[in-house]
């Protein structure tokens, strides 16, 4: 930093008291040489303390402003100070409303997903717990277009802070795994996403034939590229939310037998998902509840800023590595042994992934809270939002 004479005269004034009071605040952040750096530059006018609105909704924090400095003269060292400056000081007032923000998220962080569309409430719960898995864990929602359906793969998608959003329709070649141009790597969807969300709309109209990287990266978490001599794997660690309408574009009939026979996929690729629900259009006493709360409701505004600080919160929350808790293995254990008698009248079949999906609902669940190992009610949630997407409404059973 280029100090002058009367640089060197200013900095002998004592400073400003406004300026006194704002340090304190920052005190127990910042190192002293910073506090040091700072004192002498606000003395010598080359950076200036202000207020920075932060924007985000009321209903998310109470941060309504954050500290920031700004620099008052051109110098690369200042311009670097003060961007590293701010950018502790907003990871120290975000870190401190996070904390506070863990102890409602759940209940706040779910009308973020697909505001606009009423009910369906045990599929955003189940697609919210989803952004909160470190570990594998795939969604697929089966049913009727004009449902919602995409409008939660988009929410959602929204909300994480690594994803990709395609269409079955055109995840061939590198679209959904990845392609080579000489030395070039082209990433499709499930090397985009990899550790995050991959999103794919109509999966049903996916190719048989492209289905293979899609089966690796759900299973191991890796696509393969294989042509002449060229042989390599790629990363993608992905949770898989997919959407998907029946054979013949709607279903059809009251059967569970029927509804079997409309499902687009073997059960291959059905049985990869740990949840999957059918989704159909509301019948008239349904529909009729839900145009109430149309009527009643005020839809959550949609803030880029309300979005960006929930991804925040999203990627802040996956640093934490959550421990299941063993002493729940019972309630587990008795679910599923209940739900195998139950089998034939489900459309998915009752094993190890099911487990494996509690398990990973309920550390997603204690992650999202904030806590590094779960606790009772994450597995009753968990074991909820399955039975849930056991059921299909109206459905006779086989």
């Amino acid at each position: 930093m280029e100090k002058t004479f009367k640089d060197f005269i200013r900095h002998l004034l004592p400073l400003r008291k406004k300026h006194r009071q704002e340090l304190k605040l920052l005190k127990s952040i910042l190192t002293n040489d910073q506090l040091s750096d700072v004192k002498y530059l606000l003395k010598t006018k080359k950076i200036g303390l202000t207020d920075s609105a932060t924007n985000i909704s009321k209903k998310l924090t109470s941060i309504s402003s954050i500290k920031h400095f700004n620099a008052l003269v051109e110098e690369v060292p200042i311009l670097t100070l003060i961007k590293d400056l701010n950018n502790i000081i907003r990871e120290d007032s975000f870190e401190k409303s996070y904390k506070k923000f863990s102890l409602h998220a759940q209940e706040r962080m779910i009308h973020y997903i697909a505001p606009n569309i009423l009910g369906m409430d045990d599929i955003k719960q189940a697609a919210l717990l989803q952004l909160f898995s470190k570990e594998r864990f795939h969604l697929l929602l089966l049913g009727d277009p004009g449902t919602g359906k995409t409008d939660i793969l988009r929410g959602s998608s929204a909300l994480s802070p690594i994803s990709s959003f395609g269409l079955g329709s055109g995840t061939s070649g590198a679209g959904l795994s990845v392609s080579m141009s000489g030395k070039e790597v082209q990433k499709g969807l499930l090397l985009l996403a990899n550790d995050g969300l991959c999103c794919i709309d109509e999966l049903n109209l996916m190719k048989k034939a492209d289905r293979a990287a899609l089966y690796s990266a759900m299973e191991k978490g890796i696509v393969t590229y294989d042509k002449g001599s060229t042989h390599k794997s790629f990363k993608a660690n992905v949770r898989i939310l997919a959407t998907a309408n029946p054979t013949g574009d709607r279903f059809v009939g009251k059967s569970l037998s029927i509804i079997q026979q409309q499902v687009p996929f073997d059960s291959a690729l059905l049985s990869r998902f740990h949840l999957v629900y059918v989704v159909r259009k509301p019948g008239l006493q349904e529909l009729v509840s839900i145009t109430r709360k149309i009527i009643k409701s005020s839809a959550t505004r949609l803030r880029e800023e309300d979005i960006e600080y929930l991804r925040g919160y999203v990627e802040r929350a996956h640093q934490l590595d959550v421990e299941f808790d063993k002493h729940h293995a019972t309630l587990i254990a008795n679910f599923i042994e209940d739900a195998k008698r139950n089998e034939a009248n489900y459309l998915v079949e009752i094993g190890p992934r099911l487990v494996h999906g509690i398990m990973r609902m309920a550390q997603a669940r204690a992650r999202m809270l904030f806590r590094t190992k779960t606790e009772e009610q994450d597995v009753k949630e968990a074991i909820n939002l399955v039975e849930q997407s056991l059921v299909i409404d109206g459905v006779t059973r086989a």
